[in-house]
């Protein structure tokens, strides 16, 4: 403040303050703090709180020491603005598949079934299984979520969302579609990197993404993750603790993912739940 004080400033208003026979030099604006003016050799509050004067819209102002007019109004040019209203920007609305096919960094608009939730992120699925994706975010199984932000890639090639908003109500859960460990992962959708890379021999239906239920024989173990085999001739890597016993036959649930390994796109599931089934 001129006084040397802090107090709260004055914030420009959108009108212009006409003094004839000039035009459009000055500009209203609301004072926050006290108004300030020089009078009687000194810095007084003659206005007040709330008042609406008007400054130059350009100028320095130290071209006035000692303000302006008959009581010295203060007179500061840099005044502050308010943002009165949220500008959204044009993010076109997109079904999940769609969404999976656009620029890296461009920002989206889509909304599905949130499946699976997981550490700082989550999947979400069109209601009609025709599209899945992850999303970086929170967000709770079984509602509906409503999400934008841009589009990336993961280094595997998973295409993903990062969460700039997440708006959820809620929904219906989606149950998983049975696959078996073949037909996980499918083959491009698009045209990938504007699209969602398939898997190596993969073929079919691209289902990265959507929430999945397999079978197969666990044949190897490690720290956080197991591979099981369905005799389809192909194994797919499960994300997950182990099941305790020797080679136990398992039904998983949980997300389609992937992952790249020597230039390989390989089948991965992230899973939601993992059930030992009994061998009669």
């Amino acid at each position: 403040m001129e006084d040397g004080s802090t107090d709260y400033p004055f914030y420009w208003s959108g009108t212009t303050h006409v003094q004839y026979p000039e035009s459009g030099g000055q500009g209203s604006y609301m004072a926050f703090g006290r108004g300030l003016g020089y009078m009687d050799g000194e810095w007084q509050d003659v206005h007040g709180a709330g008042c609406q004067r008007s400054d130059p819209k350009t100028g320095d102002p130290n071209d006035y020491p000692y303000g302006h007019g008959p009581q010295g109004d203060a007179v500061r040019i840099y005044n502050y603005v308010r943002a009165v209203r949220t500008i959204i920007p044009d993010i076109p609305e997109l079904e999940i598949a769609d969404a999976k096919e656009v620029l890296d960094g461009k920002s989206v608009l889509c909304s599905g079934i949130v499946t699976a939730s997981f550490d700082g992120y989550f999947y979400i699925e069109s209601e009609d299984r025709s599209g899945g994706i992850r999303v970086e975010g929170t967000a709770s199984v079984g509602n509906t979520a409503e999400i934008v932000g841009p589009v990336q890639t993961l280094a595997s090639g998973e295409r993903y969302i990062v969460a700039d908003a997440v708006d959820e109500s809620a929904g219906t859960p989606l149950d998983p579609v049975a696959m078996s460990n073949e037909a996980l992962g499918g083959s491009d959708h698009g045209s990938p990197p504007l699209g969602q890379a398939g898997v190596t021999g993969g073929s079919g239906v691209n289902t990265i993404g959507l929430l999945v239920r397999t079978t197969g024989r666990v044949t190897e173990t490690g720290t956080g993750w197991f591979m099981i085999d369905d005799g389809s001739g192909v194994s797919l890597k499960v994300l997950g603790t182990p099941p305790q016993g020797t080679e136990p036959y398992v039904a998983v649930t949980g997300a389609c993912s992937c992952e790249k390994v020597s230039g390989d796109v390989l089948r991965v599931i992230e899973a939601t739940d993992i059930q030992v089934v009994p061998e009669t």
